[in-house]
Formats: structure tokens, sequence, C-alpha cells
């Protein structure tokens, strides 16, 4: 039987380090410890998505068994987080995990979110982030030590949680600034265990290997037929040789045509144009020659970190489009630029970083 490891994180951990925290953060008991009550099931919701896979389940045992996670961090609460916040190794360590299980934008965008839910300060929530975040995978390294369990122990156990995140009610705000839309989302991609996700991948290539094998016998027949359908084909070359028939005029190829949207992707937290973005200016350019229209320009961001710093980047990612579609020979006038536009949902975070050219 798999345990319940929601249930044990909330137990007296949870609530010891909710103590500890609220006299730490300077915020209510009662704000603290709903943080962490929404914050474990999430943690541990992301660490099965991310041990769904044999990939995920290689990097997540190596995060866990880390020499910088303490397994016996739950036993030492409140000498671990004696001290300043600001240089706390155990709140630095956690905020490092974080980054590193989600993605730093997202990670940003959890704590910025758990901070408007919960109506703590942005400091406080990225320190909880942080406390409960090593509080998980100290708890893990623990029982994966006292348990021996190998990677795929390791995984089983986080798959084997989907019946408790089922009940848990994660929260929905705090799955979008991971990129999940929903707990039915999350849940879905979750095989019961690492061995039946394998068992699903080497059935699909079963299948695949079927339609090969069908595929390799209808060659085999029509390598039979092959020379007879190769005298065939010479013998109608001669025929039109010998018939003197007149050759038709080659065709000539369509104009290019250009698909709108399109779509110029940056860097993060750049608004340079790569290679990749120059050629899709290049191709609308040429394309503009043969058909004349009026361009508007859409530069998107997303709503993790400071909302006015990605509106003003998505803003000169918008602008450095502009100007470069105007070196290429584009009319000015002819060109609008459009209010920057946020992505929502469980889009990646590339789109969230791009500038989209489209029909005015």
């Amino acid at each position: 039987m798999v345990s319940n490891l929601i249930e044990m994180y909330m137990g007296g951990s949870a609530k010891e380090l909710s103590s500890l925290a609220s006299g730490l953060l300077g915020e209510s008991t009662e704000n603290t410890s709903q943080s962490i009550t929404k914050l474990i099931p999430l943690v541990l919701g992301g660490m099965a998505q991310k041990a769904s896979t044999t990939t995920g389940t290689s990097d997540l045992f190596k995060m866990v068994t880390s020499p910088n996670i303490d397994a016996g961090i739950s036993g030492n609460l409140s000498n671990l987080l004696a001290g300043e916040v600001q240089n706390n190794p155990i709140i630095k360590s956690g905020i490092g995990i974080t980054a590193s299980l989600f993605g730093a934008d997202k990670a940003n965008g959890l704590i910025s979110s758990l901070a408007s839910i919960s109506g703590i300060s942005s400091s406080s929530a990225s320190s909880l982030v942080g406390m409960v975040m090593s509080l998980i995978f100290g708890g893990l390294k623990h029982v994966v030590n006292d348990q021996s369990l190998d990677a795929h122990g390791l995984s089983n156990l986080l798959l084997g949680q989907k019946d408790f995140l089922k009940k848990a009610d994660i929260d929905r705000g705090l799955l979008n600034a991971i990129g999940i839309p929903s707990t039915d989302a999350l849940l879905n991609k979750l095989p019961v265990s690492i061995d039946a996700g394998q068992a699903a991948i080497v059935r699909a290539t079963a299948a695949s290997a079927s339609a090969v094998s069908v595929s390799a016998a209808k060659n085999s027949l029509l390598i039979k037929w092959l020379p007879w359908v190769g005298a065939a084909v010479v013998a109608f070359l001669l025929w039109n040789v010998f018939s003197a028939k007149k050759p038709e005029a080659p065709k000539i190829p369509a104009p290019m045509s250009f698909q709108y949207p399109g779509k110029v992707y940056f860097a993060k937290d750049s608004k340079d144009l790569d290679d990749a973005a120059k050629k899709v200016i290049l191709n609308l350019q040429e394309a503009l020659q043969k058909d004349a229209t009026k361009l508007a320009i859409t530069g998107f961001t997303d709503k993790t970190g400071d909302e006015n710093f990605n509106a003003e980047l998505a803003k000169n990612r918008a602008i450095a489009v502009k100007n470069a579609l105007v070196a290429a020979g584009v009319k000015e006038d002819s060109i609008a630029l459009k209010k920057p536009e946020f992505v929502t949902g469980a889009q990646d975070d590339q789109e969230a970083r791009r500038v989209d050219i489209n029909r005015e």
C-alpha cells in the first residue's frame, strides 16, 4: 500500500513550519498555514508529473538524493530556520529546487500567485515556497534512504499519490502558474506507475513495428513487379520520343504565400532578433512585394513576475520587429503597433516570448 505523502506532510511538520514561519516572516498564522496547505499538494503533483517519464524520474532522483538536501529537516526545523530570512540556506536551497523542478519563469509565477491568493507579501511567499520545497525534498530523501528506494521506486511512490492528489483539490491559480490548467489535466497525464507508462510506450512501439512489417511486405511485392513496371515505363518513353509529340510548356511556380500570423520568437528577457526571426521577416517582405497589405504587430507576454516589465519588454520586441520590416523595405505607415497581449492558460513559455505579424 502506498503511503499518503500529502497526509504525512500535512501533519506535525506543516503545523510546526506554520508556527515558525509565521513569526519569522511577520505574517498571520492563518495566512501562513493556508499558504503551506496549498503548496504541499501542488509540489507533490508537480513532482509526480516529472516522475511520469524515464528522463524525469532520473533527474528527480538526482535532485532528491543530492548532498544539499537535508534528510533530517523535519526534526530540526527550529534550528534550521533561526536567524535572518534573507540569508537562510534552507530557504535559498528550496527556491533553487523550485526553479529546477518547474523552471525559473514558472517558479516566479508560483510565488506571485501564492502571494495574491493567500494575502501575504511577495517576499514572504518566496520564503515559504523555499521552506516547503526543502521540507518536502528532505522528507522524501529520508523515505528513499529508509526504504532503500532507487529512482524506479521513488517514481512509483510519487505516481501512487494520484488518488490522494485528486482528493486534495489543488488550487487552480497555483496550477496555472506552473503551466497546468486543472487538476484533471495533471492527473490524466499520470500513469498508475512508471511500469505502466513504459508498458504504454512498448505497446505503441509494437504497433509501429507491426505497421513497418506490413509496409515491408508491400515493398517486397513491389520489388517483384518492379522489372515489369520498368519495362513498361521504358516502352512509354520510347513511344513519346518517336511520336514527335510537342513538349508542354513548363509550369510557372505559384508566388510564395506568407502564412499569417507570422510568429517571431525571442530568447528570455531579450528583444534582439535571431536568425530564425530575420528569416520570418525576409519571407514576409518578399510576399508583400506581390500582395501589398497593411500589417498589425502584437507583442505577447505572461503575468509571471513583474507585469509592467513584461509589458514593456513585449512592446520593445514589437518595435524591433517593426524596425526590421521597415529596414527590409516595408513602408512604415503600413505597419500598426498593437497593445501587448497576455498569454493565459497552459501554453508553453515560448508563446509568451513572441511577436505576431498579422493583417491589419
